[in-house]
């Protein structure tokens, strides 16, 4: 658990759960949960949990749930949820998922989506 400015690299299957301005950088399949305005860094196939104000970089295959304000900038293969539309900016084939609306953003004209 990490609060204040504390920094944390998580690496392997690691759990953390950071608050208020505190930065982590998770890799690996680490899950990390973010709360107010912590700032979270992910690689690999990591798994964030942003709320409040938390700001989530996803690369690689990396999956973010996003809540409230939490803003996400996500590369590679990253896929961001949140339930309504939320700052998500994307990039390489990257998507976000808004299911409120049941909508798929996605950056990349080179995805195929196939029904099934």
């Amino acid at each position: 658990t990490a609060y204040d400015s504390a920094t944390v690299t998580a690496y392997d299957s690691a759990t953390v759960t950071a608050g208020d301005s505190a930065t982590v950088t998770a890799n690996d399949s680490a899950t990390v949960t973010a709360y107010d305005s912590a700032t979270v860094t992910a690689y690999d196939s990591a798994t964030v949990t942003a709320n409040d104000s938390a700001t989530v970089e996803a690369y690689g295959s990396a999956r973010v749930k996003a809540y409230g304000s939490a803003t996400v900038t996500a590369y590679g293969y990253a896929y961001c949820r949140s339930y309504q539309r939320i700052g998500c900016k994307l990039h390489d084939y990257a998507l976000h998922h808004v299911t409120g609306d049941n909508t798929v953003y996605y950056a990349s004209d080179n995805l195929k989506f196939v029904k099934q």
